[in-house]
């Protein structure tokens, strides 16, 4: 038997995104869902940085030396340093901070890590619980798309104070001419190498965009078919009139006209 959801599982199979505004106060209602969720791990990282064995650890800067800072568009880049992570998979956590994050989908399938090298060597995970080491001089877990959904989040809203200008060594460009409310979004991909593993992550989107539908307001801009859901929070300050960034597309008549 076909259900409804199915179909809408089909259409997601290609891979896409599901974006939506959601403030400090709104974050803990996302992570409540995700939490009680089975189907998703968040991979986190798993004590600091080190550096590859065959290579001493850096001197530290002089103390009292204020940090560079750094200006960024969007995420702050990873580094191209050549330290190691080591990562493992965890849940529930206790919260959720700006930036991006991997999830593991654990019905899609297993963790596959890649080890960064040209001939792009596929090493299936043993026991992500247990942790493993990024291959890769990177800043996040080097994993094969199948099986994970990427959550980019931003909560904050408000400018850089004079006091995190000075003292920040990333500063995001959102927030330095004044406040912001900036779209997050899940993102996830049809590469799986698990039969019908794309599948099983697009029927797990498609419930995820169900339960968007009762926990937040959908806004559609003019003539566009993409729709960014506002939770309760976000959509306030929306309709308050706070200024927005959803990369380019213009949902001011949809604020106006939410309910």
């Amino acid at each position: 038997m076909f259900r409804a959801g199915d179909a809408k599982a089909e259409e997601l199979a290609s891979g896409g995104s599901l974006s939506f505004f959601a403030d400090a106060q709104d974050v803990r209602i996302l992570l409540d869902r995700l939490n009680a969720d089975p189907e998703i791990a968040f991979i986190v990282p798993d004590g600091p940085r080190f550096p590859p064995p065959d290579q001493p650890m850096p001197a530290l800067p002089p103390s009292g030396n204020r940090p560079r800072t750094t200006f960024v568009i969007a995420m702050l880049a990873c580094g191209s340093d050549d330290y190691w992570q080591r990562w493992r998979a965890v849940r529930p956590v206790d919260r959720l901070d700006d930036g991006e994050h991997s999830l593991w989908h654990i019905s899609a399938g297993p963790l596959v890590n890649s080890d960064g090298s040209l001939s792009g060597e596929l090493r299936p995970i043993p026991d992500p619980w247990s942790g493993w080491s990024s291959q890769q001089p990177v800043c996040k877990p080097n994993l094969m798309p199948h099986a994970t959904i990427r959550l980019n989040l931003q909560t904050r809203t408000a400018a850089y104070t004079p006091e995190e200008r000075a003292t920040l060594r990333s500063l995001n460009a959102y927030w330095l001419k004044g406040d912001l409310l900036v779209a997050s979004d899940f993102q996830w991909s049809a590469a799986s190498q698990q039969p019908g593993g794309s599948l099983k992550t697009a029927r797990w989107v498609a419930g995820l965009e169900d339960w968007f539908s009762r926990n937040a307001v959908g806004l559609h801009g003019r003539g566009d078919t993409q729709v960014f859901w506002a939770f309760p929070s976000a959509l306030r300050r929306l309709k308050s009139g706070m200024p927005y960034y959803s990369r380019y597309y213009e949902l001011d008549e949809a604020i106006r006209d939410a309910r």
